[in-house]
């Protein structure tokens, strides 16, 4: 596995919440005009996986993520690695 490889998890309301707060911290410097607005990076939804760079998710939840948590930010505490398509069409699992 790669940092570089996608994984695939589905957000609690928590997961949601700490991703929105990474993202206007992230965005609060720039000037609203070129803000990129927070759905066009990803969907949200408590029921739907979104998929993040390995490193991204890291990034983002690491901080979040610990021994004795009250709330996993992810659905069942579960992170899926999506698999990769190879050249040739083939499925590849890393």
């Amino acid at each position: 596995m790669n940092i570089n490889d996608h994984v695939e998890v589905i957000l609690t309301k928590t997961g949601i919440e700490m991703l929105e707060n990474h993202y206007q911290e992230a965005y609060s410097h720039l000037p609203i005009s070129i803000r990129m607005p927070l759905d066009t990076h990803f969907k949200a939804s408590k029921q739907e996986p979104i998929q993040f760079q390995l490193w991204e998710l890291m990034q983002i939840y690491g901080p979040h993520i610990f021994l004795g948590m009250r709330e996993s930010p992810f659905v069942g505490n579960e992170i899926h690695i999506v698999e990769k398509v190879t050249f040739d069409g083939g499925l590849n699992h890393g």
